[in-house]
């Protein structure tokens, strides 16, 4: 910074070497406003004047940081329930942003097409029954009939046998003989038909076995497709979105509301690659969630290992513990613990601030006053982080006021802190 003062020696010499001239120079530099304030110089003001403050030594110290990233909260499940038939909206019993409980109805549709279809797979089913019984009822009556011939058949076969003895002894003749053949062969006849009836009646018994387990199959499903004239909440949760609205037509596929688990919750952080480093699998974070006004502590469970193409930013998963005041696409801040380092801090009563410049007064040799450009980095309880301006073992001024300025000396006798 240029000087526009001038020392008693220096004023001396200009005396000697200009004479007329260095007096109007030295009224239009008297005249001159100097210093940062923009703000004439009084003679108690004059170069070299005396100024009273505190001050601190810089030095190397330990800290402990956190790095800050912005996230957003998004629920771990998220659902979108849609329709499984083709019916009438008949009510919405769900608005966006509403908590509902699991299985609680969310919306009906008109039932009546499917209830008829219940109705009439019932009825089928109860005339498959019938039929069953019928078919059991036939085996019996075929049983019977089976029993029946072969007791008259076997009959038939003793009578035979004695018709042969007496055929041998010429006690029958040849016709009665023949007549009793006849009847053995009927018999044995009769005992056949009664059991293709019977393999007939059990082959009927089957088919109505099949005809039932189909109408049940038809019933169930029928009252499959009527539950589904009932959508209702598979878990606790947010309705985040409503998609219709009574009367308008649902179909198959066609998406009804979204759900969001109201229980399990996470915050999408993004991180810059050199930032990675600092955050590892299970690591215990904050995160802020100013809308709600509270600070949760969270867990990393993941780093996605893939980073953004156009960002080079990467994902980290906080889990979240339950907080009923919760809600997908919250703004969140996660804040994580930086490992411990030195660093030479400027505190924050030091900093002077010029516009878009920042600054420190920093006392030099014979106590001389000088204003000195800094950089700082990150803030932490201590103070500003140096990056550039000022060094270990320069003295500082605290809470400099409008009478401290550059070109000034520091009084002998000011109080001085610590070392920071």
């Amino acid at each position: 910074m240029t000087r526009l003062y001038l020392s008693e020696s220096e004023i001396a010499m200009k005396r000697l070497r200009g004479g007329g001239k260095t007096a109007v120079l030295l009224g239009l530099l008297a005249l001159w406003p100097v210093g940062c304030g923009g703000q004439a110089l009084h003679p108690e003001q004059q170069a070299g004047a005396l100024v009273e403050a505190e001050t601190v030594t810089l030095q190397q110290q330990p800290v402990t940081g956190r790095l800050e990233a912005v996230a957003s909260v998004r629920s771990l499940s998220e659902a979108t329930l849609s329709a499984q038939i083709a019916a009438r909206i008949v009510s919405v019993k769900a608005d966006e942003g509403g908590r509902v409980t699991k299985n609680q109805l969310l919306v009906e549709l008109d039932p009546s097409s499917a209830q008829a279809n219940r109705n009439a797979a019932g009825a089928a089913a109860m005339a498959a029954v019938q039929s069953e019984k019928e078919a059991v009822e036939g085996i019996a009556g075929a049983e019977a009939a089976l029993e029946a011939a072969r007791a008259q058949a076997d009959l038939a076969q003793k009578q035979h046998q004695r018709f042969e003895e007496l055929l041998k002894r010429r006690s029958v003749s040849q016709a009665e003989f023949d007549q009793s053949q006849a009847r053995l062969e009927g018999a044995q006849a009769e005992v056949r038909r009664a059991e293709s009836g019977l393999q007939a009646a059990k082959a009927a018994h089957q088919r109505v076995k099949a005809s039932i387990e189909q109408a049940r199959a038809a019933l169930e499903q029928a009252e499959v497709m009527l539950g589904y004239t009932r959508v209702t909440a598979p878990w606790p949760g947010i309705i985040t979105a409503r998609l219709v609205e009574p009367g308008d037509m649902a179909h198959p596929g066609r998406p009804l509301l979204r759900l969001a688990d109201a229980l399990s919750f996470e915050a999408l952080a993004s991180l810059g690659e050199s930032s990675l480093g600092a955050v590892s699998l299970g690591q215990e974070v904050d995160v802020e969630i100013e809308a709600l006004g509270l600070t949760l502590g969270g867990k990393v469970g993941e780093i996605v290992p893939q980073a953004d193409p156009s960002s080079r930013a990467f994902t980290v998963k906080v889990a979240l513990p339950h907080h009923r005041g919760l809600r997908d696409g919250l703004f969140a801040r996660v804040l994580f613990l930086l490992p411990p380092r030195d660093a030479l801090i400027l505190p924050s009563a030091a900093l002077v601030r010029r516009g878009q410049l920042k600054g420190a007064f920093l006392v030099g040799a014979q106590g001389a006053i000088v204003f000195r450009l800094v950089e700082t980095g990150r803030e932490y309880e201590q103070g500003l982080e140096v990056l550039s301006g000022l060094a270990s073992g320069d003295r500082v001024i605290l809470n400099p006021g409008p009478d401290v300025s550059e070109g000034k000396r520091l009084a002998t006798g000011s109080s001085s802190e610590e070392s920071s």
